[in-house]
């Protein structure tokens, strides 16, 4: 049998009963796949007229909304259209989406609401990675919240199956692709020996093979005290062997950690650029992917990816120095691209 479960409630359980009859004393076989439970009740956006401002336009037609649908209205997600959503509208009173000259605006979360908005990402969940990294990606709120207008990200010392850590993993794949434009975050990282944030990029078809013919733009990652931040590329030479490509940016003994910072890149047909607050330290103009005529294959469709993994070949395993839960804060995530 196929069909939908769906709870329409704010109930932190769905049950399923399914009956199955024995048919002439045989044993009954069956499988149960692909069961996926889903909102009904999508979060409300306080910027409701597309302007990118929240102002007194968006509270007229807001105060419309015990006249209108629920699910345009229903900021925090309870199912209903009051107090609570005028408080978080209000917390975002006059907040703007800036143009940047030379692009225009095309896609954010500002991760306003109460809780991630699974329109725009995806949990990817498992045990095994890439690295040897040593940590296993939960959906579960202990991994990853949105709170006080943050995405946060949170790396813990835990048993979770076969390993010692747990941390989260989300993805836009699907959801938000993107070929083409600046693409940034702003980001307080974490930081302590075998932590591993990053804020990076895979393609959405993988057109001219697996890893690493199709491409991967790292936007940035950092490990360990994250006084250091790294911007890469990585791609595959002629042999469809792995090659890669990048910079790094120093903070002057500082941390990364102290404080939130906008990592970005602007990425072209023939050149893709990397920048920390504003501030270009990193371009590229070469690459390949293969026989793949260039400018494969970042000629293609990325999506985004936000993590903190834990130890890894690069990075090291955590020491007793490394103090958890650890904690990255994500304020926004915006993408622009050029006018014509």
């Amino acid at each position: 049998f196929s069909g939908q479960v769906r709870n329409n409630s704010d109930a932190n359980y769905v049950r399923i009963v399914l009956v199955v009859s024995q048919v002439d004393g045989q044993t009954p076989v069956f499988n149960i796949d692909d069961v996926v439970f889903e909102r009904t009740i999508p979060l409300a956006s306080p910027e409701l007229n597309g302007d990118r401002t929240v102002n007194f336009v968006d509270f007229a037609q807001l105060t419309q909304g015990y006249g209108k649908s629920i699910a345009a209205y229903d900021m925090d997600g309870d199912g209903t259209f009051g107090i609570s959503d005028l408080a978080l509208f209000t917390r975002e009173w006059t907040r703007t989406i800036p143009d940047i000259p030379g692009y225009h605006f095309v896609w954010s979360d500002e991760f306003d609401g109460v809780e991630i908005d699974y329109s725009k990402w995806t949990h990817e969940v498992g045990d095994s990675w890439y690295n040897n990294e040593i940590q296993s990606y939960t959906a579960r709120p202990d991994n990853s919240v949105v709170e006080n207008g943050s995405l946060v990200i949170i790396a813990r010392e835990e048993q979770y199956g076969p390993n010692y850590y747990t941390s989260a993993r989300l993805r836009s794949l699907s959801k938000a692709d993107f070929k083409y434009g600046k693409l940034a975050a702003r980001i307080k990282l974490p930081k302590g020996q075998g932590i591993w944030p990053a804020f990076w990029m895979l393609p959405t078809c993988q057109l001219y093979g697996g890893w690493p013919d199709s491409g991967e733009i790292d936007i940035m990652e950092a490990i360990n005290q994250a006084d250091r931040i790294y911007g890469t590329m990585h791609f595959s030479n002629a042999q469809h062997q792995r090659a890669s490509s990048g910079g790094s940016y120093y903070l002057g003994g500082l941390s990364f950690a102290d404080g939130f910072h906008v990592y970005a890149v602007e990425w072209q047909p023939a050149e893709i650029r990397w920048f920390v607050d504003d501030v270009m330290f990193f371009s590229e103009t070469n690459w390949s992917s293969g026989s793949n005529p260039y400018p494969a294959p970042f000629n293609e469709h990325f999506h985004l990816l936000l993590y903190v993994a834990i130890g890894g070949d690069w990075a090291g395993p955590p020491d007793e120095t490394t103090v958890f839960p650890q904690r990255m804060l994500v304020d926004l995530v915006r993408v622009y691209q050029k006018n014509p």
